[in-house]
């Protein structure tokens, strides 16, 4: 929610993307857990026989019903006990075990067992408590050797007949079996005769009990009646006795041996409260593994997050590099080679440099990065530190922190390297915590996880482009003071841009996404969704000396004429009239409806932006004024933004209006920068020998460069000047285009000066409007021919110059267009753009050729089905060919599943036939034939005829017993 709540107030789209990722990870968890659940079969299988207070093991079975492989499925119980398994293919069965103690006597409800998976970055957990979880928990006899020791209400009937028993007269002496009780030994006589004698006694036969209960058992003094009770009935049933049970609630007649033991003390667990079933409370928490990771998982994060800071343009590099040895010395500690540091130490530390951050580093540094310089001190305090389990998830949870900074403080388009590392390491950390839970030993999923982040990519992707975008709420100043709000023009913007122009300064002003104009052309058209211009240039200021590095402008003094009336410059500007709610500028005439409408941001600037020359502006907030380089402003900055209509002028600009205007387009127009390389001249002169017209040698300049020279926004030598780039590396930003056309025409004789303003194709179809940004930003040449200003744009465009054939030059000109996709597509992707893009979307839906585009896809997607099936069905046709024909056994235990009869996991065969035989006798051909398995499997020797003869006719009989109706 954090990171939601930056991206709208600030609108910084990294946290944006930031924020995708994390929705994506949550919706794949929840996803993938929800299909987990709905593909498994948990069954809850206790043992026969399970006494009150006694540990056993209850075996939960698992069984994968659905099409696709079920992973990291777990039998939690409470918040104590769980089991995982790693993996559960479709139709396989697996079993989890856990350790379980019955404290009531009877129905004992396991409340809180359940089916439960957090796959696959456990940030999600859905669970389904198992139905049917009721144990009976049967009172546990106590050890009775006479019946002089019992106290329950026996009645005893019969007579002994000597045999072997358990009773309390000597039967006879033998020689010591090692399954003998040593109770038993006849020490006596073993010291006589050197030689180990047990004693037998006889036992009672034909003797009948009958063992009365009174109590109700609905109480706790209940249950010591009912244990003797039970101890009365298992003494007298080792005996050889026929007993009899009588309570409250009824009878269980005479019978003998341990099954009718079983029948006695399941009575006796029943009875009274102990038909209700009680929750048995879970086991306490126990202190799990904790989300952690590898010690090198959490090094590898900790040291990308670290490079990612290099992306701050607020941390100094060098204190970066300063740091770096930290990591040299943390693996020496995990190696043992240093010893840590102590903890006490660590927190004296940790107490200095918060007190520092709170009290000086927040008013020195700002909140924001303040807090980064913290982070950075957490993540090498946990580097340098041992860590326990439970300490991981709170080291992993800096590193996310750490990444959401850095994500609020850049727009380089390196952050997207350093987003999918980011994305990598964090699924890993996930997914690893989770894979933990199923065992040591299991093979890392690394398949798995790749896929997984390729969906979590896709998803955040969708994301992204989904969330809204709510432009009122980025008006709020609350994380934008804090810095987070990286798509507002840099303040070097406005000086560098509208005030004076540096060479080389275009390069770093285009590393930004951030809108700046939005132009709505006016005006009746068939086709309002088309852009009514391949391309738009929005003009903004001009400037007529070169310095060095640096154009400038100087104040001209000269009277003007708008309209009727003549007017002086003051202080070298030309305030224009209002007229009927318009500023008019010096024009021959004004047409009757606008040109444009043209939304300015707020900027620390007064230019008033245009499509070029200007007749008049419609509702203006201020009045306005112009200069003798056709540069109109405002007359005070419009820091809130502005809004206004151009009205256009013609190409012959503010001159004609001008008097005098002739001797400024001498002194201005043609002057040349002082200590110029000679070599300029002698360029110029050889460009313009073949023009025939002024007009010929502007084409011929403008082809020149084009031709010759590359275009780059890398400035690797900041002090290089025009002869550097005409005469060196020939690369450079536009402004040294602009200012080589410019200077190169006046050496030509030809009047020129350098503009400023935006070139752009970005045309909104929803909005109506061209979008305008930061990274639009460009200069270009005005050259004044035949009375007009033209304009001279010598800037090539990609593939058009001879340089940029070198593969180097034509690397970095990939990487700048990709570097302009990523400030406009992905750091300006606001509500505007937002809208358009679904706008889009839609007309590609509903227009005229969605018919065909979703014929041609349906007919796409039906070969991709048939294609999938014909491969579905060919691999399992050759798996079936490959598999080989059940044997006997096997359709045995086929024919039982149907029947609702199962093979626990922890069974052997002739356990299984076993347990199948005593709850049905007619199944008894099942031992049998286990018994005809074993020997051919075990033994390694085939049947014989009459062997398999055999087993045909007892898998026949056992088909028959299945079908008919138990008893």
């Amino acid at each position: 929610m954090l990171t939601l709540a930056a991206a709208l107030v600030s609108g910084n789209n990294l946290l944006y993307l930031l924020y995708g990722l994390i929705a994506a990870a949550l919706l794949l968890s929840a996803a993938a857990a929800w299909l987990d659940l709905r593909s498994v079969r948990a069954d809850a299988e206790f043992p026969e026989r399970v006494f009150r207070g006694g540990p056993f093991v209850l075996r939960v079975r698992l069984r994968n019903e659905g099409r696709f492989s079920c992973w990291l499925p777990a039998i939690r119980w409470g918040r104590g006990q769980a089991c995982c398994l790693d993996r559960l293919d479709p139709g396989a069965e697996g079993g989890a075990a856990l350790d379980v103690v019955l404290p009531h006597r009877g129905r004992n409800s396991l409340d809180g067992l359940r089916l439960a998976t957090s796959f696959p970055f456990g940030l999600i957990e859905l669970s389904r408590t198992l139905a049917g979880a009721v144990g009976t928990a049967l009172p546990r006899p106590r050890e009775v050797r006479s019946p002089v020791e019992l106290s329950a209400d026996v009645t005893e009937s019969g007579e002994r007949k000597p045999r072997k028993g358990a009773g309390d007269e000597l039967y006879g002496i033998r020689g010591y079996d090692p399954s003998d009780d040593a109770r038993l030994i006849n020490w006596k006589l073993t010291a006589r005769t050197g030689k180990v004698l047990v004693n037998e006694y006889e036992g009672l036969g034909g003797s009948k009990v009958t063992v009365r209960v009174s109590a109700d058992g609905t109480d706790d003094s209940s249950e010591d009646a009912v244990v003797e009770a039970a101890s009365a009935c298992r003494h007298f049933i080792d005996r050889g006795g026929t007993v009899r049970l009588v309570t409250r609630e009824g009878e269980v007649g005479p019978g003998k041996g341990l099954a009718h033991l079983d029948r006695l003390l399941e009575a006796l667990a029943l009875l009274g409260r102990g038909r209700v079933p009680r929750p048995a409370p879970s086991p306490a928490a126990a202190a799990g593994p904790g989300a952690a990771g590898p010690r090198a998982l959490f090094s590898a994060g900790t040291a990308l997050v670290f490079g990612a800071l290099i992306l701050v343009e607020e941390i100094p590099p060098a204190w970066l590099a300063a740091l770096t040895p930290l990591f040299l010395l943390a693996w020496a500690m995990d190696r043992g080679t240093l010893p840590r540091l102590p903890k006490l130490l660590w927190d004296v530390l940790s107490v200095a440099v918060l007190a520092f951050v709170l009290a000086v580093d927040w008013r020195w540094s700002g909140v924001t990065v303040a807090n980064t310089h913290l982070i950075l001190y957490l993540m090498f305090n946990r580097l340098l530190s041992a860590l326990s389990p439970g300490e991981t998830g709170q080291a992993f949870f800096i590193l996310v922190l750490g990444f959401f900074l850095v994500s609020g403080q850049t727009i380089s388009l390196w952050y997207f390297a350093f987003f999918l590392l980011f994305a990598a390491f964090s699924g890993a950390w996930l997914f690893h915590s989770r894979w933990r839970e199923a065992g040591p030993g299991r093979p890392f999923p690394a398949g798995l996880l790749a896929g997984l982040l390729a969906a979590g990519l896709a998803v955040d992707g969708l994301v992204f482009a989904a969330t809204p975008r709510i432009e009122p709420l980025r008006r709020m100043q609350a994380f934008a003071a804090m810095g987070l709000d990286k798509r507002r023009p840099r303040a070097e913007f406005v000086a560098q841009f509208t005030e004076n122009v540096s060479l080389g300064f275009f390069g770093s002003l285009k590393q930004s996404g951030a809108r700046v104009l939005r132009v709505r052309p006016l005006g009746n058209r068939e086709d309002g969704a088309a852009a009514p211009w391949p391309a738009l240039r929005v003009r903004g200021g001009s400037f007529d000396t070169l310095y060095g590095r640096r154009w400038s402008k100087t104040n001209s003094r000269f009277r003007y004429q708008v309209g009727q009336g003549s007017y002086q410059t003051a202080q070298g500007k030309a305030w224009t009239p209002r007229r009927g709610g318009r500023l008019l500028f010096p024009a021959e005439r004004v047409p009757a409806a606008p040109e444009a409408e043209i939304t300015v941001y707020p900027l620390a600037s007064a230019v008033l932006f245009s499509l070029g020359s200007l007749s008049a502006v419609g509702e203006p907030r201020a009045g306005a004024w112009f200069d003798h380089t056709d540069t109109a402003y405002f007359g005070s900055s419009y820091l809130g933004g502005v809004q206004y209509q151009v009205y256009p002028g013609t190409a012959r600009g503010f001159g004609p209006f001008i008097e005098g205007y002739d001797r400024l387009v001498r002194e201005r127009f043609l002057q040349l920068p002082p200590g110029e390389d000679p070599r300029v001249r002698a360029l110029s002169q050889r460009l313009i020998r073949d023009a025939r017209s002024p007009r010929e040698a502007v084409r011929a300049v403008e082809e020149h460069l084009r031709r010759d020279y590359a275009y780059s926004t890398y400035s690797r030598d900041a002090s290089k000047d025009l002869a550097g780039f005409l005469f060196g590396d020939r690369t450079g930003n536009c402004e040294y285009f602009a200012t080589a056309a410019v200077i190169l025409l006046r050496h030509a004789g030809i009047p020129a000066r350098l503009a400023t303003g935006f070139l752009t194709e970005d045309w909104n179809e929803y909005g109506r409007f061209y979008d305008v940004r930061q990274a639009h930003a460009h200069a270009w040449g005005e050259a004044l021919v035949d009375g007009r200003w033209l304009v001279v744009d010598g800037t090539p465009s990609g593939g058009d110059s001879v340089v940029s054939r070198a593969l180097r030059a034509r690397l970095e000109r990939y990487f700048e267009a990709l570097q302009f996709r990523w400030y406009r597509d992905v750091i300006g992707y606001d509500g505007f753009v937002q809208r358009n893009t679904f706008y889009r979307f839609n007309a590609a839906l509903v227009g005229p050729q969605a018919r065909l585009r979703l014929r041609q896809a349906a007919l796409a997607a039906a070969a991709l089905l048939v294609l999938a099936a014909a491969g579905w069905g060919a691999r399992a046709l050759w798996r079936r060919l490959r598999r080989p024909l059940p044997g006997r056994f096997d359709r045995a235990l086929a024919l039982l599943r149907r029947a609702g009869l199962r093979r626990l996991a922890h069974e052997t065969p002739l356990e299984f036939a076993r347990g199948a035989a005593r709850r049905r006798p007619e199944l008894e051909p099942l031992v049998d034939l286990v018994r005809l398995h074993y020997r051919e499997r075990f033994a390694g020797r085939p049947l014989s005829a009459d062997e398999a003869a055999q087993a045909e006719r007892l898998l026949a009989g056992l088909t028959d017993a299945v079908r008919r109706p138990p008893d």
